[in-house]
């Protein structure tokens, strides 16, 4: 008879073999009703909270939807952090935003932990 802690990890494993890594620790859910937006950012349908805090990698503007054929609403720098509200779910771009408000999105590969970040 297998225990308890052997199901969770058998279980665990199959999760990383079937949907990769973000999908076995997966964030917690956000209301997408419940994330402030401004006005002209798009509303996306389901978002998980961040995992981690972001340094921007390479320069990139910041757009009203996940294409990066929207509309700028800004430009981030490198080295720049940068405030993550929200991940949208099933698309590899994250909501950022100032004073709690998303002013829009940013591809996800073009930041990096900020635990990982190297200036130089």
């Amino acid at each position: 008879m297998q225990s308890k802690q052997t199901k969770s990890l058998i279980v665990l494993g199959l999760m990383l073999l079937s949907g990769g890594v973000s999908n076995a620790f997966a964030a917690a859910q956000l209301r997408a009703e419940d994330v402030k937006l401004a006005d002209g950012v798009t509303r996306m349908s389901a978002y998980v909270a961040p995992m981690t805090k972001y340094v921007v990698a390479n320069s990139t503007d910041i757009f009203t939807d996940v294409k990066l054929s929207g509309k700028t609403t800004g430009h981030l720098e490198r080295g720049q952090e940068v405030s993550v509200l929200a991940v949208p779910k099933d698309w590899d771009w994250l909501l950022v935003g100032r004073d709690g408000v998303g002013i829009g999105y940013i591809p996800r590969g073009v930041v990096a932990p900020a635990n990982q970040f190297r200036s130089s």
